[in-house]
């Protein structure tokens, strides 16, 4: 009889903790931190990890362009149809702002590098809704459809050679095919 009801009294325990083990798994769940992933129907696609060279552009006579990021190779192995749902996953640790902290970037590609501006109010930002997920867990969603092109997320966090002339940031890169 004890077996019972200890079994009896085991069960509503059971039952919770199945329910919140389903809860927490509906949503993307990334499996890197900081790492920037494409939401696709049923699963998540890393984007290509690179770093983006900071660059200054100095032309003689008052012409110079600023700094800017450049990513070696014409294009990003990554590879995205326009019109899709353009949803991204990202997990961060602690009580970080995402959308202060990851930057989606339009780079005009080259023959051997893809290319954009510094300037973070210019028209090669591109702005994200950002919508909580989970524990630590955020969906950035570009406010506009991507138009074909070459595509990075900055994570202003992942700065590498700070101070000195190799400088350069980790994007998550991607492109947007017709």
């Amino acid at each position: 009889m004890k077996h019972i009801a200890l079994l009896l009294l085991s069960i509503p325990a059971l039952l919770t903790v199945r329910s919140q083990t389903t809860s927490a798994t509906t949503g993307p769940n990334p499996q890197y931190l900081n790492n920037v992933y494409f939401c696709m129907a049923d699963s998540l696609q890393p984007l290509e990890k690179t770093n983006g060279q900071v660059k200054n552009k100095f032309r003689y006579f008052g012409g110079g362009s600023g700094p800017s990021y450049n990513i070696e190779g014409p294009r990003s192995s990554v590879r995205i149809k326009a019109g899709a749902d353009t949803r991204f996953a990202v997990r961060l640790s602690g009580m970080m702002d995402p959308s202060s902290l990851i930057k989606l970037y339009r780079f005009d590609a080259g023959k051997k590098n893809r290319e954009s501006s510094m300037n973070a109010s210019g028209k090669n930002v591109v702005d994200c809704n950002v919508q909580k997920s989970g524990a630590d867990v955020y969906i950035l969603i570009p406010t506009t459809k991507l138009t074909p092109g070459e595509y990075g997320f900055q994570n202003t966090m992942m700065m590498n050679g700070a101070g000195t002339t190799q400088m350069s940031y980790t994007f998550f890169a991607f492109g947007v095919d017709p």
